[in-house]
């Protein structure tokens, strides 16, 4: 639980503080943070190096490295990497732009000017807006207001899926939970290996891959619900039809019985446990990580409005938050990005958000082709075969053969059970759709990796057009999940 009680904060510093002006603007701001609940905030100053002589107490200095001729990169990587900027000094050229940068990220911007008055800057129009800019002793409790609803975790206890990722939790593995697997691997038999990379830093690898095997866990729970509700129920009415045809009737009216039985006890179970909430929330929080852990080696974070969009609804806002307290309290910027160190950082950032999922993404788009091709063969052979008995039937009844007809009309009212079966297992895996959203990505995917392969990494501006391509892949890639997270919302496991 020690994670989700810790407030985290990052400073940028951009321009040149008076020490004393600096420390008054730190001091009041430490103050306008939110309290946490058994500890002091942790606080990060990001900046130049050399910028800063002295910081007042509870401060952490986190210089970040200048690289020869591409001290521009600097305030880019401060900017992306923090919750308050403090701008020092005029603002004009680089440090204008880089204000604007930080506005348009929806950073709020503390402006120390020349003389040591605080203005905040929270709207990119504030230069032509008719609000008035909150300066001098107004600018902390509309700091503290703006701090508070980003930093403090939303109100009423955590969801039971963040509780199970923060202890380690792992679900068995049960042979009753591969049903869902086991019949895609009958449609279409999935060779892969593990393909895709995940996160190797420890900070991103510590939480991605709690989430991320619980994911895959509540997934087996909740696909393979709905696969044996639809086998029961197509059980069930083979069972239901067949007892009207023979004289015996307990043993298919108990058949009938436990079937229905089964059906109701895992729709409870669905209900009781919520797997689909808490897949969506792992999978998110999961996903997240992935992209974050690529992001952080070109220097950047996920946008915190882009985030704050994806988990505004059902439920999701303690995962947003989660992982916005992560960001924070992850690993800062250690140097400015160049040549031979730029490359490297853009090959590990590309094996984790690019080649992993690309391949990834290429194979689910072969094998959902695959296997919604085989249900959609295996529907029209049940029609068929329906109709071929029906003639059958018709042709035995102008024979005056009554009791094949009978044989042969039985028959005929069973096929149809399988084939609802059938069309219930396609609409629910929507392997369809599951093409179309892969055929994006991989199109998406493609495109960043030729876009990387234009950039020279030695060429000035280098890292940020690298780190621009990573944010904005990242940023589609994240309005896929978007996609599948409404699209989940609406499957749930019912009895009718």
């Amino acid at each position: 639980m020690q994670h989700l009680e810790g407030v985290a904060v990052r400073v940028g510093l951009v321009g040149a503080a008076d020490g004393k002006a600096l420390s008054t603007v730190l001091g009041c701001l430490a103050g306008a943070l939110p309290s946490s609940r058994d500890r002091p905030a942790l606080r990060r100053l990001l900046h130049a190096t050399g910028a800063v002589t002295a910081l007042p107490e509870g401060w952490l200095s986190c210089p970040v490295a200048e690289g020869a001729g591409i001290a521009v990169e600097v305030p880019e990587l401060i900017v992306h990497n923090t919750d308050v900027l403090v701008a020092a000094g005029a603002l004009e050229g680089e440090a204008a732009n880089t204000v604007a940068a930080a506005l348009e990220l929806g950073v709020p911007v503390l402006w120390v000017l020349p003389d040591g008055a605080v203005r905040l800057l929270t709207n990119r129009f504030w230069r032509v807006s008719t609000f008035p800019v909150p300066e001098g002793d107004a600018v902390w409790p509309a700091l503290r207001i703006w701090l508070a609803a980003g930093l403090s975790p939303p109100p009423g206890p955590p969801p039971k899926a963040l509780l199970a990722i923060e202890a380690g939790l792992r679900l068995p593995d049960r042979l009753m939970w591969r049903a869902h697997r086991t019949a895609l691997q009958l449609l279409a038999r999935d060779t892969r290996g593990a393909i895709a990379a995940d996160p190797e830093q420890a900070s991103w690898g510590a939480l991605y891959g709690p989430a991320d095997a619980l994911a895959n866990a509540y997934a087996d729970r909740y696909r393979s619900s709905y696969t044996i509700v639809l086998t029961l129920a197509a059980l069930a009415l083979l069972a239901a039809v067949m007892g009207l045809r023979i004289e015996h009737h307990w043993p298919v009216a108990s058949m009938e019985a436990s079937c229905l039985a089964g059906i109701l006890a895992l729709v409870w179970a669905n209900t009781r446990l919520d797997w689909r909430s808490r897949l969506i929330q792992c999978r998110l929080l999961a996903e997240l990580c992935r992209k974050q852990a690529a992001l952080a080696y070109v220097g950047r974070s996920l946008p915190s409005a882009r985030i704050a969009a994806l988990t505004r609804e059902g439920g999701l806002d303690w995962i947003g938050w989660r992982f916005a307290a992560a960001v924070r309290a992850g690993p800062v910027p250690a140097t400015a990005l160049s040549g031979d160190a730029l490359a490297v950082a853009r090959d590990r950032a590309a094996a984790v958000l690019l080649h992993g999922q690309r391949a990834y993404h290429e194979a689910r788009v072969a094998l959902g082709r695959q296997r919604e091709a085989r249900l959609v063969r295996a529907g029209a052979a049940m029609f068929g075969l329906t109709v071929l008995f029906v003639a059958v039937k018709l042709g035995l009844l102008a024979a005056d053969l009554g009791e094949g007809a009978e044989q042969a009309g039985l028959v005929a009212a069973l096929l149809p059970a399988v084939a609802a079966a059938l069309f219930g297992f396609r609409a629910y895996a929507e392997l369809e759709l599951m093409v179309q959203q892969s055929e994006h990505l991989v199109a998406v995917l493609g495109e960043a990796e030729a876009s990387l392969g234009r950039i020279d990494p030695a060429a000035a501006g280098a890292a940020r057009y690298i780190g621009d391509v990573f944010e904005r892949t990242a940023a589609e890639m994240l309005a896929d999940v978007a996609g599948w997270i409404q699209i989940s919302r609406v499957k749930a496991v019912e009895a009718g």
